[in-house]
């Protein structure tokens, strides 16, 4: 015969987006599927980057590896097909505030209102593609 089924509660402990160590008292408690969930997306949202580094070396002889012609898409699946719905348009020195703009060479982040869109979890998978013209804003 079994014995008797133990209820916990769960808290996942936090401190500027890692674990906490040596108990801080800063966590967020999850009881329940839902509430663990939930916790799991404002965790991601705290600590989703928006800098992502892209190495042109990673890609096919053939392609591309002009700056210039590089385009980032906001998808809600890795199945969904990039395109002019979701790309995220170049906002040279995040002017604008909603595309991305280039940190170094090899180093791409997304400007704020862009960045709070992927951290608001309106963005399920950033991709990339090479080749095309980047679209300006």
């Amino acid at each position: 015969m079994a014995g008797p089924v133990r209820t916990c509660t769960l808290a996942i402990a936090v401190t500027c987006g890692s674990p906490t160590a040596g108990g801080t008292n800063q966590y967020y408690p999850a009881t329940d599927t839902a509430s663990f969930v939930s916790t799991l997306e404002t965790i991601t949202q705290k600590v989703a980057s928006c800098e992502f580094e892209l190495s042109f070396d990673d890609l096919p002889i053939s392609a591309s590896r002009d700056p210039a012609l590089v385009n980032i898409y906001c998808k809600g699946s890795a199945e969904e097909e990039p395109g002019q719905s979701n790309v995220i348009r170049l906002d040279e020195g995040c002017a604008n505030g909603h595309g991305w703009d280039w940190v170094d060479s090899n180093t791409l982040r997304l400007c704020d209102k862009a960045c709070a869109k992927v951290r608001d979890g309106g963005c399920a998978v950033v991709s990339s593609t090479f080749g095309c013209q980047s679209v300006p804003i």
